[in-house]
């Protein structure tokens, strides 16, 4: 694929856009093969942010309509939690590690002002943190475990593992969106099909999906700047800082929470390689590591490790916080995609001792994206522009 420029987020191939004039069958079950899930329940919304919404109403009719306590790692997206703020839940955010495994100590400590009916735990950038104390904690207290596997190609499962997985199929795959929420039977509360039964799950899962629909178009927005991006058309990038915070604030911001039919028949009647898509992205992200770090000032400032999961961005971790800014606006001068991860919580900036290393973390990385529509050449070609002490 010929492009004038990198892109962040990957570009549908001409056959893939083709498909969205076609009939779609019910084939979400072959792409649920793909993904080897099993015979787990499988629902489908436009965005990851709604499943969990949906989770969150069905604790809420479980227990007869009581407000909730939601545990959430304090490095997560704060826009993303808008749509569950929205139904009056009470959010606790918890430090993690350095390693981003969640600070089990804190946690308990948060047991004295607090009971947990729901906790989240991350899959950071692909990679599996699923952390065995987290899982005895949500057992104990009769919480729901959910993981959000919003970063990873596929979606990964393990003996022990959550009630509850999130997958964002739309953030690594060319569709415009697509979200999946599975239950699983291996997760500390052990669910099955009669406890959704008996709770009337699907009531509440299709009452989010069919709700009054506000039309902001954004699948048709996304296909226009597709096929801009892909003629090679240049396109007005916004004046990005490193310190931009998102600021969702109406939900109808969001996409509508049913998935698109354009999504759907774009990623069901598309066989998805995803060996193929793995190793692109491993590659890509190794073409970064070594090229960056052949830099003489980058290498002294920087540092990207290796990984040995599937990548959902390359990750560049600033040794020095005070260089960080000025290398993020190098890399924008130079027009390549660059981004910051993620819009903290208000409640974790308040508290910036107890939240020392997810605020650091927000300061000292970047990101950029190794998605398969770019390839080491263009990665290669799109550095030249990069201009560094007087290069």
């Amino acid at each position: 694929m010929r492009l004038s420029k990198l892109s962040f987020a990957p570009l549908p191939a001409y056959r893939e856009i083709t498909k969205i004039f076609k009939a779609i069958n019910k084939t979400d079950h072959q792409f649920k093969e793909s993904l080897s899930i099993d015979n787990s329940k499988t629902f489908w919304f436009s965005r990851s942010a709604w499943a969990l919404y949906t989770i969150v109403k069905f604790r809420m009719q479980a227990f007869s309509n009581r407000s909730i306590n939601i545990w959430i790692p304090d490095y997560f997206c704060n826009s993303s939690l808008l749509p569950v703020r929205s139904l009056g839940a009470n959010i606790y955010f918890y430090p993690i590690l350095n390693d981003r495994k969640p600070d089990l100590n804190e946690c308990k400590n948060m047991l004295k002002n607090n009971s947990p009916d729901i906790i989240l735990f991350v899959d950071y950038f692909g990679e599996t943190l699923f952390s065995e104390g987290l899982f005895d904690l949500a057992r104990i207290n009769n919480a729901w475990l959910i993981k959000d596997s919003a970063h990873c190609l596929k979606p990964l499962s393990q003996v022990k593992d959550a009630d509850f997985v999130l997958y964002s199929p739309h953030k690594l795959l060319p569709i415009p969106d697509g979200g999946l929420l599975i239950i699983q039977k291996n997760g500390p509360n052990n669910f099955s099909n009669e406890m959704l039964i008996k709770f009337d799950f699907n009531s509440i899962y299709f009452s989010v999906i069919n709700q009054d629909k506000f039309y902001n178009l954004q699948e048709y927005k996304w296909l226009l700047k597709r096929l801009l991006q892909k003629l090679g058309l240049p396109l007005k990038s916004p004046k990005v800082r490193f310190n931009t915070q998102e600021s969702l604030l109406n939900i109808k911001q969001f996409s509508h929470p049913v998935m698109s039919e354009m999504a759907k028949k774009i990623l069901f009647l598309t066989r998805v390689d995803f060996n193929r898509e793995s190793q692109i992205r491993k590659t890509n992200y190794d073409e970064w590591r070594k090229l960056l770090m052949n830099n003489a000032f980058l290498k002294t400032v920087i540092e990207i490790p290796p990984v040995n999961h599937v990548p959902y961005l390359a990750e560049i971790k600033v040794i020095d916080i005070t260089q960080v800014e000025k290398i993020f606006d190098i890399f924008k001068k130079a027009q390549i995609p660059i981004s910051t991860w993620p819009d903290l919580a208000p409640e974790v900036l308040k508290e910036p001792v107890k939240h020392n290393v997810a605020i650091k973390m927000r300061l000292s990385r970047i990101f950029l994206p190794v998605h398969s529509s770019i390839n080491p050449y263009l990665i290669g070609l799109t550095l030249k522009n990069l201009r560094i002490k007087g290069d």
